[in-house]
């Protein structure tokens, strides 16, 4: 293990040099172009080195910046869920919509009860006490 650790060291930097290389913008590159750093950032030790002393663009006094977002599709930008149009009126509609079936549900389940205590119109309510002609009554 105490061999390969320092192969993996400078095939790491190597590597990073690479994406580096790839991830600068063509306007910044010092001395060479992409083309020819990337050949020599290939170079084990010596090509890291040359681009990091050499062909890395200078920072600012604010640093690199945020990282750049590599993609296939263009310069497209990400954005998060809260600042995207399209997700805040998909929000608003499902509030909406939920806001309408509460309401469609208890207007619904306040007219539902009066109706089913209703008799018919034919029909006649039930009277109390005995019925007419029974036994021990007579007709008035």
């Amino acid at each position: 293990m105490a061999r390969a650790l320092p192969i993996l060291v400078i095939l790491g930097i190597a590597v990073y040099s690479f994406f580096d290389v790839l991830q600068t913008k063509p306007g910044d590159f010092r001395r060479f172009s992409r083309t020819s750093w990337l050949v020599i950032v290939l170079v084990p030790i010596l090509g890291a080195a040359l681009w990091f002393i050499a062909g890395r663009p200078r920072r600012s006094r604010k640093g690199y910046g945020p990282p750049r977002i590599i993609s296939l599709r263009g310069s497209q930008q990400q954005v998060a869920p809260d600042d995207d149009p399209t997700f805040i009126r998909k929000l608003d509609e499902e509030a909406w919509r939920r806001k309408r079936d509460k309401a469609r549900d208890q207007e619904t389940q306040g007219k539902e009860s009066p109706d089913d205590d209703q008799p018919d119109g034919d029909a006649q309510p039930p009277r109390e006490g005995p019925a007419p002609g029974g036994p021990g009554i007579s007709p008035a």
